[in-house]
């Protein structure tokens, strides 16, 4: 049976441009195992701070309703427990992010510069210039190359940033139990809550962290040699999807601007910006109306 034509158009669309798994999946476990090993470390540590004899000790003579600190104490140990495992932890996470991010950028580079070739070299508009059209695809100007450097900076700001989201609630609840006289009583429901509350926000930021890139290199690769329009295309799958964005799923908008789907009333923009959004594009080629018997052979 012959497929149903759709609704005549005047652009042409070319190939989704899919983010690569294997990257992403990289740069996801690689710093999940640096999160799980942080976790367990801190939570080991602090538990066997609280099972010495002289917090014990502490927690049994607790009489008053606001206790202070002794310099000697639990409160001194726990102080210089805290800052060891925090430069600890802030230099193993700034190494990772320091080898990490140019290792995810780059990656992330090539499959782009790939990919993006592949959409748009078979397009008829643009297939005569298909040698041409990869070199220029390939070969970054200026402005896609500050995309580059920005999702470098931006991902080792966020690799860089998990030992303080952790540690800095960690401080407050442990200083709180030792105030309280509870303990470890205190804590072990916080640790719980804690570990999974970092380990996905972790997961999701780092997923975003290469959507980000992916889609921003594409979109600077595109504007070089022309192509200023792309097709939405909604990722699907998703339990709680935007509304916004399903509904824009086929919908064309304009690679400078973004679309009008986001959060914040609608707001303008682009697939992969807003928090766990997979949203990508297809880039879109408009044509004349002289083009217009070659893009109706196109289905």
């Amino acid at each position: 049976m012959a497929k149903r034509r759709k609704q005549k158009r005047n652009y042409i669309v070319g190939k989704p441009l899919r983010m690569p798994a294997q990257t992403q999946m990289h740069y996801r476990d690689r710093i999940g195992e640096a999160v799980k090993r942080m976790l367990a470390d801190v939570r080991k540590q602090i538990v066997d701070l609280m099972n010495e004899d002289y917090a014990q000790d502490h927690f049994a003579a607790i009489s008053k309703p606001v206790i202070t600190m002794d310099s000697e104490g639990i409160g001194s140990q726990l102080r210089i427990l805290m800052n060891r495992l925090k430069a600890a932890y802030d230099q193993l996470f700034g190494q990772l992010a320091m080898g990490l991010s140019p290792w995810m950028v780059d990656n992330i580079n090539r499959a782009s510069a790939t990919q993006a070739s592949l959409s748009v070299v078979d397009m008829p508009n643009l297939k005569s210039e298909g040698a041409k059209l990869t070199l220029d695809i390939r070969k970054l100007d200026d402005a896609t190359k500050q995309i580059l450097k920005a999702s470098v900076n931006r991902s080792t700001d966020f690799i860089k940033s998990i030992p303080d989201r952790y540690m800095n609630n960690v401080r407050s609840e442990v200083y709180d139990s030792i105030a309280s006289g509870n303990g470890i009583k205190d804590l072990e429901a916080f640790f719980d809550k804690q570990e999974s509350s970092i380990t996905n926000w972790a997961h999701n930021t780092a997923m975003d962290q290469t959507r980000k890139t992916f889609n921003g290199l594409n979109a600077g690769r595109m504007r070089k040699i022309g192509v200023t329009k792309g097709e939405w295309l909604h990722s699907g799958g998703s339990q709680h999807p935007r509304e916004l964005h399903e509904d824009f799923d086929g919908e064309v908008f304009d690679l400078n601007e973004g679309a009008p789907v986001g959060d914040d009333d609608g707001n303008m923009v682009m697939p992969g910006d807003e928090p766990n959004c997979r949203c990508t594009f297809s880039p879109v080629v408009e044509y004349d109306d002289d083009d217009e018997k070659n893009a109706d052979d196109v289905e």
